[in-house]
């Protein structure tokens, strides 16, 4: 590892002195290829004292969230995209590779933890922001792109070995396909936790025995588990995708079979609400409800005398305010969960290819900072308004799922509605809906005149502080359905650990 990190720290120096002679230290522009030489040294340094290099990836995270984008050097950005989103993507992959030996040196607790957490989802928007910037998108002019997943090249494809990654050929049994969808729904999913991630669906490639064909296996909250060929994962044209791989791949052609024969035992497994995840696999026949981080568990669990368990590290499940939690089925009593990006911390698993459409990350950072809000504002005593006519609409949509070509014509739509999903489940989803819809209209005025003005899109710390004067003013009709509780102080909420 040593060798590699130290060609990182030389290209980038080399580069940002290049840097530095063409535009001049005078101009006082921000280089981010000076920030990630940072990165590139404070990780070539990492082995040998775990708790400054926390406290050190701590501070560029901060300064990450905190940075002036209106400075940053949009010609260096240009000329360097592909090295820059290459790299971001790398470095997370290289944290996660320590954590082993931050396990073995006992300095791994949950700050730490949530240190990680943060700086891979930092590292993450940041490489969206230069993809976004070099290609000009960013406000609600942009063209979107619908590049077909894991299509485009560099920087839309970034593979560990540098190598192009074509998903209808290199994908193998056992893979881990995290992804992200569009909808206020995966936002809200994907913010649940006590630390914020990116993304809200995780499916594992299984093999047909005999034909030897892959398909994805996964569960659907309308539909349960399901198996679908690769080429509907490729069709779909979601924004973002990674593909993991267990560096086992004994073990990963076991969890494919094991895969595959859970899709044909005979029963019907529909979609479960409540996220528990600590169950066997004797236990999941008995009872067919999971969802899509219980089938990936389910496959690796291998036998029952030595249980191969994921993930090694759950998210945790601590807000004060539990409303959105309890609609959507999650009781009281669970305390953790396994999310999706749990999986992006085990670093049995290799990340062998990151997708992203930049087209469409700016819309789903504008959800994921929009719900970062809300569930603090939860936190801080909100809750969700009563509404004889959200209730109307709910139970309406229970009833309609039970007519069959209705329920297939409002899938289409992404409405989950199923005879397994409840009213309280379809009134959360309503009115996470309007929440952001309303928000999103006042907000989006805000971010079009930015990226107007400067070239570059707003970053999530701003997107924040808009929010709150948009809550501050107190007009906003999202507010009809959200029904704010007393500001708080700012650390009053439990969202992330201290």
């Amino acid at each position: 590892m040593g060798p590699r990190f130290s060609l990182n720290t030389f290209v980038f120096s080399l580069l940002f002195t290049t840097s530095l002679l063409a535009t001049g230290i005078e101009s006082q522009k921000v280089s981010v290829l000076k920030i990630l030489s940072d990165f590139s040294v404070i990780i070539e340094n990492s082995e040998t004292d775990f708790p400054a290099f926390e406290a050190k990836l701590n501070t560029l995270f901060s300064s990450l969230e905190n940075i002036d984008v209106t400075k940053i050097d949009l010609d260096e950005v240009r000329r360097n995209t592909n090295l820059i989103v290459r790299n971001t993507a790398e470095f997370d992959r290289q944290i996660v590779q320590l954590i082993s030996k931050w396990k073995e040196s006992g300095h791994w607790t949950k700050k730490s933890e949530t240190t990680v957490r943060n700086t891979i989802r930092g590292l993450r928007y940041f490489g969206d922001s230069v993809g976004e910037m070099s290609l000009s998108l960013g406000d609600s002019k942009s063209p979107v792109f619908n590049f077909k997943t894991f299509y485009g090249g560099e920087p839309f494809v970034i593979t560990a070995d540098g190598q192009h990654f074509d998903p209808l050929q290199n994908f193998r049994p056992g893979d881990l396909v995290l992804m992200r969808g569009s909808s206020e729904v995966s936002a809200a999913i994907a913010r649940v936790a006590d630390v914020n991630t990116q993304f809200s669906h995780i499916a594992i490639v299984t093999q047909d025995p005999v034909s030897k064909e892959l398909f994805l296996q996964e569960a659907l909250i309308e539909k349960g588990l399901v198996l679908s060929p690769i080429k509907s994962l490729v069709d779909h044209a979601i924004g973002r995708a990674v593909v993991l791989r267990h560096e086992d791949p004994v073990r990963a052609e076991q969890a494919s079979r094991s895969a595959w024969k859970r899709s044909h035992d005979g029963q019907k497994y529909i979609y479960d609400f409540s996220m528990k995840y600590k169950i066997s696999p004797q236990e999941l026949s008995e009872n067919p409800e999971l969802f899509c981080s219980l089938v990936v568990r389910d496959a690796f669990y291998g036998d029952e005398k030595a249980p191969y368990l994921l993930p090694k590290d759950p998210s945790q499940l601590s807000p004060k305010n539990r409303e959105f939690l309890k609609l959507i089925g999650i009781s009281d009593s669970t305390t953790d969960i396994f999310a999706p990006s749990d999986i992006e911390l085990d670093p049995d698993f290799i990340k062998v290819a990151e997708f992203r459409d930049f087209s469409k990350t700016p819309q789903q950072r504008v959800y994921d900072v929009i719900f970062d809000k809300v569930f603090a504002w939860m936190d801080e005593g909100g809750h969700f308004q009563k509404s004889k006519l959200l209730d109307l609409i709910a139970n309406l949509g229970f009833q309609i799922s039970k007519i069959e070509p209705v329920k297939k014509l409002l899938w289409k739509f992404g409405v989950p509605v199923a005879p397994h999903v409840k009213p309280n489940v379809l009134r959360a989803v309503v009115s996470i809906g309007l929440i952001r819809m309303h928000l999103q209209k006042e907000l989006q005025p805000k971010i079009d005149a930015f990226v107007k003005k400067n070239g570059v899109v707003p970053t999530p710390q701003t997107l924040e502080n808009w929010l709150e004067k948009i809550r501050d003013k107190g007009t906003n009709k999202a507010f009809k359905t959200l029904k704010l509780g007393p500001r708080k102080t700012a650390n009053s909420c439990l969202k992330f650990y201290k």
